[in-house]
C-alpha cells in the first residue's frame, strides 16, 4: 500500500504559494532583464518544483497547468523561445490561474479553464504561436474587492495572433531595492525556517498571562509562609520561659521547624523570581516571533502595479524601501487592502500619461515610493508619487456633486478640511466607473482598516509635484498600552494614546453650562461625565473630589469622572467574547501583571453613549426623561449582529436583534420600530425580500430600512435601493459614527 499524502495537501499548497509569489517577482524581473540566463533558470526551477509537489499529494490538475508553464520556460531556457510581451501576459495569466486552484474550495471557473490553458502552455513549449489564452475568461474582475474591483487588474488584451506590434517591455513593474536585500535567499537557507502558526503563538502569550497568575499565587504563599515563620519566632521567643513548660525535646523540633520555615520563604520568594523573569522572557520571546519583516507584505504589490499602469497607458516605477522593517503578523494581513487601494489611486489619480509629464518638464515613467520605517513604538508606512497631486478645486467640486456637502459648506472649508473629505464614504473625483475608480469606494476604505488597526491615516499634497499618505501603525497589536483605573470597584483601561491627561475635579462644585457639567482644562471647556453612569451603573452622589481622565475623541476632548487611577501598563489584549452583551462599551480584557483583567473600553461608544446622560448628580438619562427610538436589526452571523447591537445600544437606541428576515417580519408583526437594519445573505428571508415586504406593506411602510451587507457590487447596491431600502452600505466600508448619523437623520 502506498503512502498517504493526503495529510500534507495544506502543507504543499503553502510551498506553492510562496513560489508562485516567487515566480511572479523573477517575471516581472525578467520584462527588464531578458537576457539574464541564471533568472530564467531560477524561473523554471520554480515551475518544475511546484508540477512535483501538486502531483505529490494528488492537486493534479495544478500539476498539469505548471508542467505547462514549465514546458514553455524551458524553450526559452533552450533557447528556442524568447521573451515577448505576449509570454509574459501568458506567464502570469497562468500563475493567477494557478491561485486560484489552490483555493478551498477551488475556483469552478479556473477549474474549467485549467486543462486547456495547460495545452496551450504545452504548445507554446513544443514551438507553436505565442498568443494569449482567452483572456477574457482568465480576467477575475468578479472575484473579489468592494464594488466588484479585482485585487489587480486584468491584463489588457493582446494582439491577436499575426500582429507584430507590441510596447516595449518596461521597467516599471521591476520595484528598485537595496542591493543587500535584492537577491532571493538562498535554497539552502530554507530548513533554517520553521512556520509558527500566529494561532500558536497567541496561545503562548495566553499562557504567559496564566503564568502572571501563578506567580501572583507564588508571591502569596510566599507572604503567608513568612507569615508563619513570623509566628513561630514569636512562639519560640516565648517557649524558653519555664512558664512554657516544654521539655528540650519539644524546644529542638520547635527550633528545626523555625529553620525549616526560614529556608521554605527563601525558596519561594526565589522561586517568585524565577518565574517572573521566565514570563518576562517567554512574553518578549513571543511577540517577537509575531513580528515578520515588511518584505512579506511588500513584495505582493509590484505584479498588480505593473497591471494597473499597462491597463492605464502609463510607465510606472515602482521602488520599495524599508523592507527590513517588522510588523505584527495579523497587522500586516491586515494592511495589503489600504496598501493597495493607495496605490491604484496613485497609478490611476496621481501619475500622469507620459505626454502629459513630458509637458510638465518631467520624466515620462512616474515614480511611486512605497516606504516602511520604524518609530518608536509605531511603524510608519508611506506611499509616495511624483504625479500631478491632489486639485482642492476639484474635490470640493466633487463632494458637491455628490451631495457630501452644500456649496455654501465646501466654499468655507479650508485646504486641509477638503482634503479630508477624501475619506467620506462615497467620495470620488473620477468621472467615469473603471475596473479600477469611479464608485467610491477606497479612501474610506482605507481610513476604516487603519482606524481598525489602531492607527492614523496622513495625507500631504504637493499640487504638480505629487502626494504622500502616511499610515502610522502600531508595532503590535498583540499588547497595548493603557491607563488602568478602578470605577465603582470595577478595573477598567483606556487606550494610552487616547489619553491626554488627568486631574482631581470636585464634582459638586463643577459648573454647568446649559445643563451639562463642564470642567476648564488648558485654557479650554471640557464636558465632564460620570463614568459609571455612562456604563449603565448606578452612580453614587458625589463626595469630595474624583479624578476626570481626559480622552480625546475624533478631536474632541472630554472628561471621564473615576474612582481612582491604578496604574498604566503594557498589557496583552483577549476578547471579551460572550461578555460583550453584559459589559457595556467593552472591546477586550486587558491581562494584568497579576492575572488579573481589566475590562477595555471603547473611548468612541463610551463618548457616544456619555452623549445620552445628563452628568449632574442624579445620573439621569436622557432615554429616562425621552422616548427611546427601537431598531430592529436582522443579521445571522452572530460577530456583526453582536457588534452592531453594542454600537446601537451604546448609542441609547433599544434594540431588538434576530438571525433573519422571516425572524425579523414576524417581529414587525408583534410591535413597531422606528428603523431596521438587515443583512442581505440570511437564511428563510434574506435581506432583500425583507426590505421589499416592509415597503411595500401599508402597516410598516413608514419604518426607514438600512441595508448593510458584504454583497459590494453596483448591481448588489441597485437592488437593495430598488426594493426600498432607504440607505445601503458595504460592510468593507462600515464606519459606526457614519451609521449613527444617518440612523438620525432618518428617525429623529
Amino acid at each position: 500500500m502506498g503512502f498517504d499524502w493526503t495529510g500534507y495537501i495544506q502543507t504543499a499548497k503553502t510551498e506553492i504559494r510562496e513560489r508562485l509569489q516567487a515566480l511572479n517577482e523573477g517575471l516581472l524581473r525578467l520584462e527588464s532583464e531578458s537576457g539574464e540566463t541564471a533568472l530564467i533558470d531560477e524561473l523554471f526551477r520554480h515551475a518544475h518544483s511546484i508540477k512535483g509537489s501538486a502531483q505529490m499529494v494528488g492537486l493534479d490538475l495544478v500539476s498539469r497547468v505548471a508542467h505547462g508553464l514549465e514546458d514553455a520556460l524551458g524553450a526559452v531556457r533552450s533557447g528556442k523561445l524568447s521573451v515577448s510581451p505576449p509570454l509574459l501576459d501568458v506567464s502570469f495569466q497562468t500563475l493567477d490561474l494557478l491561485e486560484r486552484l489552490l483555493e478551498d474550495p477551488p475556483d469552478q471557473a479556473a477549474l474549467s479553464q485549467a486543462e486547456g490553458l495547460a495545452e496551450h502552455l504545452a504548445a507554446i513549449g513544443a514551438g507553436g504561436p505565442v498568443s494569449r489564452y482567452d483572456a477574457a475568461a482568465l480576467m477575475t474582475a468578479d472575484a473579489g474587492g468592494e464594488e466588484g474591483v479585482p485585487d489587480g487588474p486584468a491584463t489588457p488584451a493582446l494582439p491577436a495572433e499575426g500582429e507584430t506590434e507590441w510596447p516595449e517591455a518596461r521597467e516599471q513593474a521591476a520595484p528598485e531595492r537595496p542591493a543587500a536585500t535584492a537577491a532571493p535567499a538562498a535554497a539552502g537557507r530554507m530548513a533554517d525556517v520553521m512556520r509558527v502558526p500566529i494561532e500558536r503563538v497567541d496561545h503562548l502569550l495566553q499562557l504567559v498571562g496564566e503564568l502572571a497568575s501563578l506567580e501572583q499565587q507564588g508571591r502569596a504563599l510566599a507572604e503567608a509562609l513568612n507569615a508563619h515563620q513570623a509566628q513561630l519566632r514569636r512562639f519560640r521567643g516565648s517557649a524558653g520561659s519555664p512558664e512554657a513548660g516544654l521539655t528540650g525535646e519539644q524546644l529542638e523540633k520547635l527550633e528545626q521547624a523555625c529553620a525549616r520555615a526560614s529556608r521554605l520563604v527563601r525558596t519561594a520568594r526565589r522561586l517568585v523570581t524565577a518565574q517572573a523573569i521566565l514570563g518576562r522572557e517567554i512574553r518578549d520571546a513571543a511577540m517577537d516571533l509575531r513580528l515578520l519583516p515588511v518584505a512579506t507584505l511588500f513584495e505582493r504589490f509590484p505584479r498588480p502595479v505593473r497591471d494597473l499602469a499597462r491597463a492605464a497607458g502609463k510607465e510606472v516605477r515602482l521602488v520599495i524601501e524599508g523592507e527590513e522593517t517588522r510588523l505584527d503578523k495579523r497587522i500586516l494581513d491586515e494592511l495589503y487592502d489600504p496598501i493597495l487601494h493607495l496605490l491604484r489611486n496613485a497609478v490611476d489619480h496621481g501619475i500622469e500619461p507620459p505626454a502629459e509629464r513630458v509637458e510638465a518638464g518631467k520624466p515620462e515613467q512616474g515614480t511611486i515610493l512605497l516606504r516602511a520605517m520604524p518609530r518608536g513604538r509605531t511603524v510608519c508606512i508611506e506611499v509616495s508619487d511624483d504625479g500631478r497631486g491632489i486639485s482642492i478645486e476639484k474635490v470640493r467640486q466633487a463632494a458637491c456633486d455628490r451631495a457630501l456637502v452644500t456649496p455654501g459648506e465646501a466654499a468655507g472649508l479650508t485646504e486641509d478640511q477638503v482634503l479630508q473629505l477624501l475619506f467620506r464614504p462615497g467620495f470620488s473625483t473620477a468621472t467615469q466607473v473603471t475596473s479600477v475608480s469611479g464608485r467610491g469606494v477606497g479612501l474610506d476604505v482605507v481610513y476604516s482598516n487603519v482606524h481598525d488597526l489602531k492607527g492614523v491615516v496622513r495625507l500631504e499634497n504637493r499640487p504638480g509635484e505629487g502626494a504622500t499618505f502616511s499610515l502610522e501603525i502600531p508595532l503590535t497589536l498583540a499588547t497595548t498600552r493603557v491607563l488602568l483605573l478602578e470605577c465603582g470597584g470595577v478595573a477598567y483601561a483606556l487606550p494610552g494614546a487616547l489619553v491626554q491627561g488627568v486631574m482631581e475635579v470636585d464634582a459638586a462644585a463643577a459648573r454647568a453650562a446649559c445643563g451639562q457639567q463642564v470642567i476648564s482644562w488648558k485654557g479650554r471647556t471640557v464636558p465632564l461625565w460620570p463614568l459609571d453612569a455612562v456604563l449603565g451603573r448606578s452612580q453614587r452622589p458625589p463626595a469630595g473630589n474624583r479624578l476626570a481622565v481626559l480622552v480625546t475623541n475624533a478631536g474632541s476632548t472630554v472628561g471621564l469622572m473615576v474612582d481612582r487611577l491604578l496604574d498604566e501598563e503594557e498589557v496583552v489584549l483577549k476578547p471579551v467574547g460572550a461578555l460583550l452583551e453584559s459589559a457595556r462599551l467593552v472591546t477586550a480584557g486587558a491581562v494584568l501583571g497579576g492575572g488579573r483583567i481589566a475590562l477595555l473600553l471603547d473611548v468612541d461608544a463610551v463618548v457616544k453613549a456619555a452623549s445620552h446622560v445628563r452628568a449632574g448628580a442624579t445620573g439621569t438619562t436622557e432615554s429616562e426623561s425621552a422616548r427611546r427610538y427601537s431598531i430592529l436589526l436582522a443579521d445571522d452571523a452572530l460577530t456583526t449582529r453582536e457588534v452592531e447591537r453594542a454600537i446601537l445600544d451604546a448609542a441609547g437606541y433599544e434594540v431588538t436583534a434576530v438571525a433573519d428576515g422571516q425572524a425579523a417580519w414576524e417581529q414587525l408583526a408583534r410591535r413597531s420600530f422606528d428603523l431596521v437594519v438587515t443583512d442581505v445573505e440570511m437564511p428563510r428571508m434574506d435581506g432583500i425580500a425583507l426590505t421589499r415586504q416592509i415597503t411595500s406593506d401599508p402597516r410598516t411602510a413608514r419604518i426607514p430600512v438600512i441595508i448593510i451587507s458584504s454583497l459590494a457590487k453596483e448591481e448588489d447596491r441597485r437592488r437593495g435601493l430598488e426594493a426600498g431600502a432607504a440607505a445601503y452600505i458595504v460592510k468593507s466600508a462600515f464606519d459606526q459614527e457614519n451609521l449613527l448619523d444617518l440612523i438620525e437623520r432618518l428617525i429623529r
